[in-house]
């Protein structure tokens, strides 16, 4: 339970934490019934509890992951400014909350949390699990899990902001150009000034399509026919999707079920997709199913062919 006090000298106990199952990183009660309040919330909040990107686990801008690197308490000027910094396996950006009319903050990390203008260092809670953000009769309250503590600020409003961070492996601005994204919400297809196929997360490093084709793959999670209009704005000298499909199929596993559903949904076949066909159809490494799907589209290429 937390004890939230308020300047008229009242409290109020409420639960902490909610909706949200932190320790298990779910956050579908919270979901369910943020639509019920979140037009209590004020602007900001509200803006940034039902950002879609918020509890996206696998996002880029989800708070999961994150940590917080600076903590500025401005107890006269009733303001919070806390910095999360970004997780380098996750995130391309820092989150930076400023909290206005502040009327409480907790910090459950085994320090007081009393005053102003207390900096506290990076590693204070821990990685973040997850927050929430509910109504209050101040304006919000949020709630913010780590592994180690947690952070509780009351105040009338917040406002979060994004900020890229540069790193020492960044390449220089204007070295690659993201063209397409692949679908895993990090890696796009892009093109160098020189007019090389690239495969990269914008703002960092890019190499090229031929050494990437394990990532390309990501694009077989769709559609054949969704996936061919996507790529029908490329330039010719794009990587071709025949290309990608011949790697999956080479590749084994769940990758070669994705090609032979492509095939199977009508990607035009190529001398060099029969061959790798011909292959899987005799590589007992693979599934007896994968086999005989493989050698029934190989056989219909070679009729249709006229072999």
């Amino acid at each position: 339970m937390c004890i939230i006090e308020h300047p008229e000298g009242r409290s109020d106990i409420l639960p902490c934490v909610r909706h949200v199952v932190a320790s298990s990183f779910d956050a579908s009660a919270y979901l369910g019934a943020l639509p019920q309040f979140a037009g209590q919330l004020p602007t900001g909040a509200a803006r940034f509890a039902t950002d879609p990107g918020h509890y996206d686990l696998a996002g880029s801008r989800c708070v999961k992951d994150l940590a917080v690197s600076e903590l500025l308490h401005d107890g006269p000027a009733g303001t919070v400014r806390i910095r999360y910094a970004g997780n380098p396996w996750k995130h391309d950006e820092d989150l930076i909350v400023q909290y206005t009319g502040v009327t409480r903050l907790d910090v459950d990390a085994g320090d007081p949390s009393e005053g102003s203008g207390k900096v506290y260092g990076p590693g204070l809670i821990g990685h973040i699990m997850l927050d929430e953000i509910l109504p209050a009769p101040e304006g919000c309250r949020h709630e913010i899990a780590g592994h180690r503590g947690r952070v509780v600020v009351v105040c009338a409003d917040l406002t979060a902001t994004w900020v890229r961070v540069p790193r020492p492996d960044d390449p220089p601005p204007g070295s690659w150009t993201p063209v397409l994204a692949l679908g895993d919400r990090w890696h796009w297809l892009g093109r160098t000034p020189d007019g090389t196929w690239v495969v990269g997360v914008p703002h960092r490093r890019a190499d090229p399509a031929e050494d990437s084709l394990d990532t390309l793959l990501e694009v077989l999670a769709g559609s054949w026919p969704a996936t061919a209009r996507r790529w029908s704005g490329l330039p010719p000298q794009a990587p071709a999707l025949q290309t990608i499909v011949r790697h999956a199929l080479v590749c084994g596993d769940w990758r070669a079920r994705l090609a032979l559903e492509w095939l199977e949904q009508g990607l035009p076949m190529s001398e060099d997709l029969a061959g790798a066909l011909q292959v899987v159809q005799d590589d007992r490494r693979y599934g007896q199913r994968e086999r005989h799907r493989a050698r029934r589209l190989w056989k219909s290429y070679r009729r249709d062919a006229g072999h």
